[in-house]
């Protein structure tokens, strides 16, 4: 909804900006594939928050493999300073092109400190142009997608203009008559430079899509081989290797998929040094070549590497409802599955026995009740609003016999902190056509909980249950 809410203002000619992790991003897929193909006449920045190493997400997702199923630009800054510098120029790219521009960033990036002259308030949300009117511009259908969609192309070309440019991905030379090349892509050019290698001289990625081909290929051209640091796929090394071999260049291309830089989670320091040693032993040009490491770094450390994150599970009221919910479901046999959402309930891990997406409890529950097998579908209020109504709805339509508990902490906590309706819970669940729905305090939850499993249809248990860290709503009718 947040990026549907974006486009609208674009349309009214003003900017936006839509801020969202990994698996929003993810939800924003379909929007995104038909945005694309209708050029926005004020522009639209997407800022990414991807989570190498998973420190708040249920997968270790690289965001950056949708940009070619997109088509979209893509940054990646490595620093505050850049990322004030990439966010002004991502807003100019989106209205010269007409694309949604996307600036990615990770957790480790969000936490480096470091000194950033921020813009005057408003600067960058100005009115750019009145609401442009014209037939079909924004509405891709059969009749012309095709015709859309080279456009999309052309208009692409503009952006890769653009982001091959020295400016965004500038280089930085080593003294060394004949240095090692290393491509570090985003926040690990930070990381690179606290090892500070002598021996090496470093491409600064930030633009991933449309790829800088000839920044790539210049670089390239300099060196024999070549190590690409980045986090977490590789998704910028088997760039480097196409443009090798289209530019002819026998080049090798080192990273993820030779075995030289860690595959999956986030890349740390001491892996950098690591990965910096294995790609200098391997040189073999008897050259002479070789990487000294300035500030060695080591596995021990690896701890103090990791981003800080904030606890909000000390004394979690959901304890005592899953204490609640185990008493009512122990007699029954078979003993239902509990399937739940992400969010506040991954701190139940132990106790829970599926959890996937974020709205995907409902429709889990429905189909394994469907199939023969009880479950209970358990989420949060937040994700009630945001994402399970539509599998609510579906379960009472397919005549499932299902029981959902949405634990009302009053606010959403883990999953961002942001306002959600202040409507009554039970009220549009039953609207929706759940047979009832029912509020409790906890206490109250195993009781309720029993006579729901007993009951037809979709069975609502609304166990209200404030966070002390939420902001608080009202569900009054």
């Amino acid at each position: 909804m947040a990026l549907e809410v974006a486009v609208g203002f674009s349309l009214a000619g003003r900017r936006a900006l839509v801020c969202t992790k990994s698996v929003g991003m993810n939800v924003m897929v379909d929007t995104l594939m038909t945005v694309n193909l209708t050029p926005l006449p004020a522009g639209l920045v997407i800022l990414l928050g991807d989570d190498p190493g998973a420190y708040g997400s249920q997968n270790d997702q690289d965001s950056r493999m949708l940009a070619d199923l997109l088509e979209l630009p893509m940054l990646e800054p490595r620093d505050a300073r850049q990322g004030v510098e990439l966010m002004g120029a991502a807003f100019a790219a989106s209205e010269e092109s007409g694309l949604p521009v996307v600036l990615r960033i990770t957790r480790s990036y969000e936490q480096l400190p470091a000194p950033a002259e921020l813009a005057p308030p408003g600067q960058w949300n100005v009115p750019v142009s009145d609401p442009l009117r014209e037939r079909l511009r924004y509405f891709p259908y059969p009749g012309n997608a095709v015709e859309k969609h080279r456009d999309l192309h052309r208009r692409l070309a503009l952006a890769g203009a653009w982001s091959d440019s020295p400016a965004l991905n500038p280089t930085v030379a080593d003294a060394g008559s004949e240095p090692l090349g290393v491509i570090a892509v985003g926040v690990c050019a930070t990381k690179l430079a606290d090892v500070a290698p002598q021996g090496v001289e470093i491409l600064q990625l930030a633009t991933l899509f449309p790829a800088p081909e000839r920044v790539m290929t210049a670089f390239l051209a300099r060196h024999r081989r070549v190590l690409v640091l980045e986090e977490t796929e590789p998704f910028v090394e088997q760039r480097a290797a196409a443009a090798a071999h289209r530019a002819g260049l026998a080049t090798t291309i080192c990273g993820k998929l030779t075995g030289h830089v860690e595959a999956v989670g986030e890349l740390y320091r001491w892996q950098i040094c690591d990965a910096l040693g294995r790609f200098a032993g391997d040189d073999g040009g008897g050259d002479g070549n070789g990487v000294a490491i300035g500030r060695p770094f080591a596995a021990a450390g690896e701890a103090a590497e990791r981003p800080q994150r904030r606890s909000y599970c000390q004394d979690c009221p959901f304890d005592e409802a899953m204490d609640a919910v185990e008493q009512a479901l122990a007699p029954r046999s078979p003993r239902p599955w509990l399937v739940a959402d992400p969010g506040c309930l991954a701190g139940q891990a132990e106790r829970l026995d599926a959890k996937f997406a974020l709205g995907s409890a409902v429709a889990v529950a429905a189909g394994m009740a469907s199939a023969g097998h009880p479950a209970v579908a358990m989420f949060g209020d937040s994700s009630f609003f945001h994402t399970a109504l539509p599998a609510l709805c579906n379960a009472v339509a397919q005549q499932a016999r299902v029981t959902l508990v949405v634990l009302d902490n009053h606010g959403a906590v883990t999953t961002g902190g942001q306002p959600h309706p202040a409507l009554a819970i039970a009220q549009v669940a039953t609207a929706c056509g759940a047979r009832a729905a029912h509020t409790v305090d906890v206490a109250g939850l195993p009781a309720a909980l029993d006579a729901a499993l007993d009951g037809a249809g979709v069975q609502v248990v609304i166990v209200d249950m404030p966070c002390e860290h939420s902001d608080g709503y009202s569900d009054e009718a």
